[in-house]
């Protein structure tokens, strides 16, 4: 009697045992009949859903697991990346509008972190001043670019902008722009570093402050002559003064050298991919004095370009290395590169850089930024800072937009200090200037500072 036979153990837990297996079964096939339906409905989506396909390819580029080390039976490297393949590295997105913090790329199966120098406060606060102005129906610039480094290291605290014409390119580093009166700087310094004049030296000049023609370049006085200083044609940008210095003084051996040590013509040293600047100079005197003052379209710079120029003058007239990425590690907490903090090559003197960035500040207080920054002593962020710049304007060649340049900086007692460089294209209606930007980044980074910091 085999169902009453107590003796025999395998007859007692046989009918319990099928049991068991039954149960066992049934999660199997429910998780894969889940599978199956999973299977069908991501088919589904994929096929009539394009741009839900598009998601979930990005899905799979940057969260598919690369195979084990055992799998593959050997060891990863550890190789040291190259600052060359830092750049090769750098998505398209972290160039256009980046965001701050760090970004995840894939490199041959393995996980790389990208950590930025990005201030993600002032980063964010670009990117709020974009997002409103294209809002805006009446005024809206055709293009905006804004760029702020830290002038010794040559770190990007932040970097923003939008052309209208090529909306799929950041214009703070990927575009060239005419430079206007932006170049003076670089004129300005070629003329003090070769001791032909000092900042008080006074100078002369007939007609109009913002005009150059070829009879305006002739070394004449009259009772029509009006007379000036460096400084003061510097910070009121008067491009007869500047016309002279290039047709007279400096002529094209000196523009090209000058220009050339700060930079033009030279491929951008920075581990990103971007544009510097150009300049042409021919064998005509009044083509020099449309170089040494700015009025023409051949000369060029990007937005990033021009703060470089801003930032070697606070750096003591050594060149800065711009750079976004701060580290790269690997999915193992390896350090594969890391920021080499270098000084580039020197422009100018010390001296000559130093007497450029006074001249910068009497742009603000008396020149041609003064509106943008007036009664900037009765603000309790600004008044605790040295502020400078240099403006420029000049019309595309359309005749379609006007593009409005700010370059300058802003530093502390602490000295804490930054470079901007700022380039608004207004269309059919003048919106808000450069100048604008330029203090609206001031005092939103310093406001970050207590007050007692500066003191």
């Amino acid at each position: 009697m085999y169902p009453s036979d107590p003796s025999n153990p395998w007859q007692k837990f046989q009918p319990r045992d099928n049991r068991f297996k039954k149960k066992r079964l049934f999660p199997f096939c429910a998780m894969a009949l889940a599978v199956v339906v999973m299977a069908v409905a991501a088919w589904a989506m994929v096929n009539f859903f394009p741009e839900i396909r598009g998601k979930l390819t990005e899905f799979v580029v940057f969260f598919t697991p690369s195979p084990s080390l055992e799998d593959a039976g050997q060891e990863k490297t550890e190789t040291p990346l190259t600052r060359e393949q830092v750049i090769s590295l750098l998505p398209p997105s972290l160039l256009d509008n980046p965001a701050s913090g760090h970004v995840t790329v894939l490199k041959e199966g393995d996980s790389l972190t990208l950590e930025t120098g990005l201030n993600p406060y002032l980063q964010q606060f670009l990117l709020n001043e974009i997002s409103h102005l294209k809002t805006l129906t009446r005024a809206k610039p055709e293009i905006i670019a804004l760029v702020v480094m830290v002038p010794d290291t040559g770190q990007l605290l932040a970097m923003a902008g939008f052309d209208a014409a090529s909306p799929g390119m950041n214009p703070a580093i990927f575009k060239e722009y005419p430079a206007a009166s932006i170049f003076k700087i670089i004129t300005a310094a070629a003329v003090l570093e070769q001791n032909l004049m000092g900042p008080d030296t006074p100078l002369f000049f007939n007609g109009g402050k913002y005009t150059l023609y070829k009879r305006q370049l002739k070394k004449v006085k009259n009772k029509y002559t009006s007379r000036t200083t460096l400084e003061k044609a510097f910070s009121q940008s008067v491009n007869p003064v500047f016309g002279k210095l290039g047709s007279h003084e400096l002529k094209a051996d000196q523009l090209k050298k000058y220009a050339g040590l700060f930079g033009f013509n030279l491929p951008l040293d920075a581990d990103f991919k971007g544009l510097s600047g150009s300049i042409k100079v021919t064998d005509t005197p009044y083509q020099w004095a449309e170089v040494a003052s700015g009025f023409n379209k051949t000369t060029t710079i990007s937005p990033l370009f021009g703060a470089m120029i801003t930032a070697t003058l606070l750096n003591h007239g050594n060149i800065p290395t711009p750079y976004l990425v701060e580290t790269v590690t690997n999915d193992r907490g390896k350090i594969l590169y890391k920021k080499n903090h270098s000084q580039g090559p020197r422009a100018i003197s010390p001296k000559t850089a130093a007497t450029v960035v006074k001249m910068m500040t009497h742009t603000i207080t008396t020149g041609t930024a003064k509106k943008a920054f007036r009664k900037y002593r009765k603000d309790k962020v600004l008044a605790r800072l040295t502020m400078g710049g240099k403006t420029g304007s000049l019309y595309n060649k359309d005749h379609t937009v006007k593009l409005d340049w700010f370059t300058g900086f802003a530093k502390n007692k602490e000295k804490h200090q930054i470079a901007v460089s700022i380039l608004v294209g207004h269309g059919e209606y003048i919106g808000t200037r450069a100048g604008t930007f330029a203090r609206k980044i001031f005092k939103a980074y310093f406001s970050r500072f207590p007050a007692s910091s500066s003191k």
